[in-house]
């Protein structure tokens, strides 16, 4: 049961990273770190992380690895839930997001793109503890599992996860994607 939760949330942020508003921003930051984009140009991936507080255009994010990431927003930011333009008033405590934006000298993000989807996995109002339900999230690597998917060697994923450990997991007849 945990492997089918941990596919699930794998695959609800894989699809936030399909999201054309995730799709294309070219970070200032050679540091910052880079995968292609579906047009084949540099790109910095997402921070995804859970909103622990909101403060004077300033969003503090939990980690899937235990760290703590600070998110400036600017009047440039654009904010999305499930696909749709939303307001920053939209985003609260709690709420599961994906960030793009330039990594700064002081670590901080100024965030050009807030992306969150309400529900689980499968969307809106779907799942039990999903994107944006709120609920805890568990411990990464045992009740869930985030990252990169390096390699398909069916029946079995390998996924490169944010705090650069690699984890295999195996599916089966009741795994669905």
């Amino acid at each position: 049961m945990n492997r089918i939760k941990s596919v699930l949330l794998l695959c609800g942020f894989l699809s936030l990273l399909a999201s054309p508003s995730l799709r294309s921003q070219d970070s200032q930051n050679p540091d910052a770190p880079q995968h292609e984009n579906r047009r084949g140009e540099a790109a910095p991936r997402p921070i995804f992380g859970k909103i622990s507080s909101v403060n004077n255009g300033l969003l503090v994010l939990a980690t899937p690895d235990g760290q703590t990431v600070t998110v400036k927003l600017t009047g440039e930011t654009q904010f999305r839930r499930d696909r749709q333009p939303a307001a920053a008033a939209d985003f609260k405590v709690g709420d599961m997001v994906a960030v793009r934006g330039d990594v700064n000298s002081d670590h901080t993000v100024t965030a050009s793109v807030v992306n969150a989807r309400t529900g689980g996995p499968e969307g809106p109002g779907g799942g039990r503890g999903g994107t944006g339900g709120g609920a805890a999230m568990g411990t990464l690597g045992k009740d869930y599992v985030v990252g990169e998917v390096k390699s398909i060697e069916a029946p079995k994923l390998t996924i490169l996860r944010p705090d650069n450990v690699s984890q295999t997991i195996e599916l089966n007849e009741n795994t669905s994607l």
